[in-house]
C-alpha cells in the first residue's frame, strides 16, 4: 500500500495517506520530520520565495527554507493562489 501520493506530476509536495514518521523514506525522500496523514511535504529543498505546487497549480511561497522531507505547514509556507 502506498502511503504518499503525487497528485499532478508537476507537483513538487508528496501528500502523506497515513502518519508518517521522521526518518521514513518514501518516494526516495527521506523524511526530516513527522508528518501527519493528509499533510503535505517537500519533494525538494525550497528557498524562502519558492512557489510549492499541488494540483498542478500554485498553492503557496516558501516563507522560510524548507527541506527536502519537510512537512509543510502554515508557519513555513504563505498561502497563495494562481489565477487561472
Amino acid at each position: 500500500m502506498n502511503k504518499v501520493i503525487k497528485i499532478n506530476p508537476a507537483d513538487n509536495v508528496f501528500v502523506a495517506l497515513t502518519d508518517l514518521k521522521k526518518g521514513e523514506v518514501h518516494n526516495d525522500i527521506t523524511l526530516v520530520t513527522d508528518v501527519p496523514v493528509k499533510h503535505k511535504f517537500a519533494e525538494s529543498d525550497l528557498a524562502a520565495g519558492d512557489f510549492l505546487k499541488m494540483y498542478g497549480l500554485v498553492i503557496g511561497k516558501a516563507a522560510s527554507p524548507i527541506q527536502k522531507g519537510e512537512h509543510i505547514t502554515t508557519f513555513n509556507v504563505k498561502h497563495v493562489a494562481e489565477s487561472y
